[in-house]
């Protein structure tokens, strides 16, 4: 737990729990991946967002467009 490699290459789970530097497209190979704990924390706080004001902090207006919803999340809109 303590210490130790949480930088990850792909990203799994709920799109809209994601962090926003998961969200990014880096073409550059060596700025590629998060920090696992970081991501973590900002789930959490997602959680706690959608447990106080029954809404999600971020969405898709029209849920079609997944990319669309990165952007959002990416720049915090």
């Amino acid at each position: 737990m303590l210490g130790g490699d949480d930088h990850f290459n792909n990203v799994e789970g709920t799109t809209y729990f994601f962090a926003p530097e998961c969200c990014r497209d880096e073409e550059d190979d060596s700025k590629k991946g998060y920090a696992g704990k970081p991501a973590d924390i900002w789930a959490l706080g997602v959680t706690t967002f959608i447990l106080v004001f029954k809404k999600l902090p971020f969405s898709e207006e029209n849920n079609e467009n997944i990319l669309g919803l990165y952007d959002i999340i990416a720049k915090g809109e």
